[in-house]
């Protein structure tokens, strides 16, 4: 597929706003990214948001979020404009826009309070897709509006049975990932996906992570989470494992298709504990987790923003974002001049912390990331497309940004003087030390594709990972909430 012409670009200049919405969402809907071509598209609805429609304004932010674009000028200028109009909003329009917020990772609380209230009142008139993608949406923008889940919750119910598998795993996860214990739901969809054979990878494991496992009905109680879920996810697991590359060359010449067959975007927390146990990649320990959110919060309050936390007693960067530590060394007898932080001999150690890149050149927005540039010659590690939202670029995650660029650091410095050999590793393992690393999401098959690459590059080097929102529950925790739980 050929990228626009010139003439097509200038000439958004005189789309129409259903036009420019219209070729938004032609792009998302083939997965075609063409970032010159969208920032014309941006420019243009930017200036005529005032005569947006609804449709416009959904079809346009989700075709963004579809596309993985991060373009904070018009998400805010998208969702002023949605506010004012949010009377007209369908049920489409509704869930689209709060997918977009939350595929983007990009909070705007009056959009959001508007969204619920709105909601509330179209819940009757929801599909199980639009129940299950608006609650999905609020638990990841960690915004909590108990009279919106319990209206999504007595939808779902009675029609329990309609909902497709994923539809079921995401639907439990929301409730389950802002602690909304909602025990009739909870029991129907234990019930529903008890005899449910459909299920893929990510579908099991989010319904896992869900706490999805036990029904108790009538006095009589059935666990299908030991022989049914768990068993099915950990089945699953492993022929992934056995699926995948097994030495560092045999990743570099893999098909760039090789995780497409998984049909996921990631195996959930528990899913990618049983992959990093098969790999041998240990959990980080709880100081290093503390960390990461101890210097995540300096940096949210250093950038004027960011999640605020009452647990944390402070504020957390927007959206997905990493947190590195490092200490490697070199065995190899050269002269070592200043790498990185540090200036002793055969070292190279620091910290990094990553977050959301933005459209603009795909740079990241923050401060604290005076360490990146996209100049690092030919990464050590790949990224790979995913069977969900495949035109997304992966090497754009916060975890690949930390790891590739330190790994293209120890591979094209003559400092640390590092070969490919026929085993897949670095020469006699002269590249020595640990490597910690944080997410605050779960991290996507791609970026477990670049762990499981660097610790074949580099074997004698310690790697350990911890991920996931509640990787350190008293540092951070919802508190967007509104309305009281219910007694």
């Amino acid at each position: 597929t050929k990228a626009p012409s010139a003439v097509a670009i200038d000439g958004c200049t005189q789309f129409k706003p259903t036009e420019l919405a219209n070729t938004a969402w032609s792009f998302a809907k083939v997965e075609f990214l063409d970032r010159t071509f969208l920032t014309a598209i941006s420019s243009a609805a930017q200036a005529r948001i005032s005569s947006f429609k609804v449709q416009d304004v959904s079809n346009t932010a989700w075709s963004f979020a579809r596309l993985n674009v991060q373009d904070s000028q018009l998400m805010d200028a998208l969702a002023a404009r949605s506010v004012s109009l949010m009377h007209q909003f369908a049920q489409q329009d509704i869930a689209n826009t709060a997918w977009a917020l939350a595929t983007l990772r990009m909070p705007n609380q009056p959009l959001c309070a508007a969204l619920a209230e709105q909601a509330v009142l179209k819940c009757p008139q929801f599909a199980t897709q639009h129940l299950s993608n608006t609650s999905w949406a609020f638990a990841h923008l960690s915004f909590i509006d108990f009279p919106l889940m319990d209206s999504i919750a007595a939808e779902a119910i009675p029609r329990i049975h309609q909902f497709a598998f994923l539809e079921l795993a995401n639907t439990a996860w929301a409730f389950a990932e802002v602690r909304v214990m909602h025990e009739p739901l909870m029991a129907a969809i234990s019930a529903s996906a008890s005899v449910r054979s459909d299920g893929d990878i990510q579908g099991v494991a989010a319904l896992i992570d869900a706490g999805v496992g036990t029904y108790r009905h009538a006095e009589e109680s059935v666990n299908f989470a030991s022989g049914g879920l768990e068993a099915r996810l950990s089945t699953t697991v492993i022929e992934l494992a056995e699926s995948l590359p097994g030495s560092y060359e045999d990743w570099q010449s893999a098909e760039r298709g090789v995780l497409l067959a998984a049909r996921a975007d990631n195996v959930g927390a528990c899913g990618t504990s049983q992959l990093l146990d098969i790999w041998k990649i240990e959990a980080a320990d709880s100081e290093f987790v503390g960390q990461a959110w101890a210097v995540a919060g300096e940096v949210a309050t250093a950038d004027g923003g960011g999640d605020q936390s009452s647990a944390g007693g402070g504020s957390f960067p927007e959206g997905a974002w990493a947190y590195m530590e490092f200490d490697l060394r070199c065995t190899s007898a050269v002269d070592i001049q200043e790498i990185g932080s540090a200036k002793a001999a055969n070292k190279l150690n620091g910290n990094r912390f990553a977050g959301p890149t933005d459209m603009a050149g795909g740079l990241p927005a923050s401060a604290a990331e005076a360490w990146w540039d996209n100049d690092i010659g030919t990464s050590a590690l790949r990224a790979f497309p995913l069977g969900v939202r495949s035109a997304v670029v992966r090497d754009a995650c916060a975890e690949f940004r930390l790891l590739s660029k330190l790994a293209a650091e120890v591979v094209q410095s003559a400092h640390f003087d590092t070969q490919v050999g026929s085993s897949g590793g670095s020469r006699d393992g002269n590249v020595t030390g640990r490597v910690c690393l944080f997410a605050s999401w779960t991290p996507c098959l791609s970026c477990l594709a670049a762990m499981r690459q660097f610790q074949l590059r580099f074997p004698c080097v310690h790697l350990s990972f911890a991920g996931g929102r509640h990787a350190a529950a008293s540092a951070k925790s919802a508190t967007r909430a509104v309305g009281r739980p219910k007694e």
